[in-house]
């Protein structure tokens, strides 16, 4: 009975050492998760911290900041499209990037929100 399931057991392994070396799509993934995931919880931090010390009132300083958030996302996209195994891969891949290329949009508003609130307190 135990030279069968040795046999079934050696038989459920042999596939699977065939696809344990196909790593296709396997970097931009991890990619997507760590630096891209990572890096948007440490800008989301740091937006708090500007907003709170209203630096977004510069705009070049705007610009700079934006680009920073901008360039992890931005080549995690442009890897996900050059890396993927299956469509449905891609579009994870693509829309864990695009969520983390949206944070953009959170300094955006606070500087038009601030801008804003400075017209009226003139006025």
């Amino acid at each position: 009975m135990s030279g069968s399931r040795a046999a079934l057991l050696l038989c459920l392994l042999l596939p699977s050492v065939a696809f344990a070396s196909d790593y296709t799509g396997f970097l931009p993934l991890v990619y997507t998760f760590l630096v891209v995931g990572i890096s948007s919880a440490i800008h989301l931090v740091l937006i708090l911290v500007f907003s709170l010390r209203k630096k977004y009132h510069r705009t070049r300083f705007l610009k700079i900041h934006i680009l920073f958030i901008a360039l992890p996302p931005a080549l995690g996209i442009l890897w996900s499209l050059n890396d993927y195994k299956t469509e449905s891969d891609l579009y994870y891949l693509l829309l864990g990037n695009a969520i983390g290329l949206s944070i953009i949009l959170i300094p955006i508003l606070v500087h038009l929100a601030q801008a804003k609130k400075d017209e009226s307190a003139k006025e």
